[in-house]
């Protein structure tokens, strides 16, 4: 039986600001995994670019799970398949893009194979430089959607306020339908009601009949709130915003950039079975 699972946020999280994991990191995550410990990342990310971080952290082998697009989406990493997914109604797709195209806000959608956006302009440019994350060019989004979207993303590189008015009109308009919230100052992420990481969290602890007392969570931005205020344990790391500081029973000493995951997992899951 499993003992504890450790939820991870990627970026800015388990991943330092040039977008890599560090050793310490590794060893920490692999030492908990063969104590019988759950390790599974929690991110905002699609499947496809979460998946060399599953490679890498060798979660195909020894096991473990990937939360992405902020909940929508449950991989089993061993078994190299989805388990579960919700993503967003088509209707709300639309009004999404209307509203965003009204305000000259550049939108992007996502669904099984990756990101989706009409153009490579600015923003798309930059927030592949910044994310990795590649694209695929469909002029005529959304319309042009083959299969389901389980995520859009609104991207302002420096006006936050416009997407502020973004988020209200959208939420004014959908009466409950739409998740809706930040993943930093730049980017405003829509999905499906209901859908956030705190439910993905739910989803996976019940697959792995573990209790929600014997849980980890581990972030830094808004987008985490939802995750930490659900694990029995919620961890901020030292860069993280004030939000999550706010909702965490514990700031990490180190950040992102000195292996602060380590240290969450050293302290609370390996220490704690000596």
């Amino acid at each position: 039986m499993l003992k504890k699972a450790v939820f991870m946020d990627l970026d800015d999280t388990l991943l330092d600001s040039k977008k890599q994991i560090s050793r310490e990191n590794k060893e920490a995550i692999e030492k908990a995994a063969a104590q019988g410990n759950a390790m599974v990342i929690c991110s905002g990310r699609p499947v496809t670019t979460v998946l060399p971080i599953v490679h890498e952290l060798g979660f195909d082998r020894i096991g473990g799970y990937a939360i992405c697009f902020n909940g929508a989406l449950i991989y089993d990493c061993r078994a190299g398949k989805v388990l579960c997914g919700t993503p967003m109604d088509p209707k709300d797709i639309d009004l999404v893009f209307q509203e965003a195209d009204r305000l000259g806000i550049h939108c992007h959608a996502y669904d099984s194979h990756g990101m989706v956006s009409r153009s490579m302009d600015k923003e798309t440019k930059y927030y592949m430089e910044v994310t990795g994350i590649d694209q695929r060019t469909l002029p005529s989004l959304p319309d042009g959607l083959t299969e389901p979207a389980y995520k859009l993303l609104a991207l302002s590189l420096n006006d936050k306020e416009i997407l502020k008015e973004l988020k209200r009109r959208v939420l004014r308009k959908t009466s409950g339908r739409i998740s809706c919230f930040f993943s930093n100052d730049q980017f405003l992420e829509f999905g499906a009601y209901g859908i956030d990481k705190g439910a993905g969290i739910r989803q996976v602890c019940a697959l792995l009949n573990i209790p929600l007392s014997q849980t980890i969570g581990i972030g830094d931005s808004e987008n985490d709130v939802p995750m930490l205020s659900v694990t029995g344990l919620s961890c901020c790391m030292a860069n993280g915003n004030q939000e999550c500081k706010g909702v965490s029973h514990y700031i990490t000493k180190r950040d992102c950039n000195h292996s602060g995951v380590a240290e969450v997992i050293k302290k609370f899951v390996l220490e704690a079975e000596k």
